[in-house]
């Protein structure tokens, strides 16, 4: 039993003409960039051959010029020359009659005319071509100065432009850095007033007078001023806490803020705002002590703020 060989589907025919399809368009495509990429390349070297073919053109009138230009300067200094010796260029030369005596003896020998107008071609020639020789130099060197100013001038440019990248750097560092401390701080000053209950509300530096142990005088000592505001539970203190600069040999400093009528607030949040307790005496006026009594004093404020507030 014999089999015969099957011919292709039409499922395989139709699989071969859309591979043959998708090979054509390929090659369609790739012959279309080939052909966009040579007329590309063509017009670049069209450009540039126009571009080399204006230059040789505009060098080939420049030599013309300085052709012509030599040749009448040598036209003119021929004509200077025949002046001077008395030569008129345009006429001719006639030969002088010569009789039997004179054919009869030997001619005496005419030296030759040198090439004087040659040698003076020449001449002009090779000094204009010094001249031309001695302005290239000259151009060439300016331009070496002028390159060697603009190198420099970049160059300068790139190191101030480093720097500035640098500066720009310590500052972004160091504002980070004053960032985090602020940050730091704020939560310093937050956890102080949590704990103590008072707030800094300003800091400057200034001077107190202070009575000199020496002589009866006044004189200024530089102290760290701190406008503060401490508070209790139900009312609230505001006055001046001067820091010695020198805690070895200064003093410490309570001034009250205002007046004993307004010093005292009810707390915020106190219901109605009422006028707070009468300050103790020694909160009415100004104190000084030492530094190391400064937890004493801030003890007995504290205490004060504290106490129970009479109904």
């Amino acid at each position: 039993m014999t089999h015969e060989p099957s011919g292709p589907t039409a499922e395989d025919v139709q699989k071969i003409q859309e591979q043959l399809g998708m090979a054509r368009r390929q090659y369609d495509e790739l012959k279309s960039v080939g052909i966009v990429k040579a007329q590309e390349t063509f017009v670049a070297y069209q450009q540039a051959a126009e571009a080399r073919y204006k230059a040789d053109e505009d060098q080939i009138e420049l030599l013309k010029s300085d052709n012509s230009r030599l040749e009448e300067r040598v036209a003119a200094l021929t004509k200077e020359r025949d002046a001077r010796m008395g030569v008129d260029v345009g006429a001719k030369i006639v030969p002088p009659e010569t009789s039997e005596a004179t054919m009869q003896t030997d001619p005496e020998p005419v030296p030759e005319p040198e090439p004087v107008i040659e040698t003076v071609e020449k001449t002009v020639h090779d000094a204009e071509i010094q001249i031309w020789r001695d302005k290239s130099a000259q151009s060439d060197s300016v331009m070496t100065g002028m390159q060697a100013t603009i190198d420099d001038l970049r160059a300068q440019m790139d190191k101030s432009a480093q720097d500035a990248q640098q500066q720009r750097a310590e500052q972004d560092a160091v504002l980070a850095a004053s960032q985090t401390r602020i940050a730091t701080l704020e939560k310093i000053a937050g956890m102080f007033e949590l704990l103590t209950g008072i707030r800094v509300d300003g800091v400057r530096q200034t001077t107190h007078a202070v009575e000199s142990a020496e002589e009866d005088t006044m004189r200024d000592e530089p102290v760290v001023a701190f406008d503060c505001q401490q508070s209790g539970p139900h009312q609230k203190l505001r006055y001046t806490f001067m820091m010695p600069v020198d805690t070895d040999h200064g003093e410490c400093v309570y001034a009250p803020a205002a007046s004993t009528e307004t010093l005292m607030e009810g707390a915020e949040g106190d219901g109605n705002q009422q006028q707070g307790q009468e300050l103790p005496v020694f909160l009415q006026e100004e104190i000084e002590f030492a530094p190391a009594m400064a937890p004493v004093f801030f003890s007995r404020v504290s205490a004060f703020l504290h106490a129970p507030r009479d109904s």
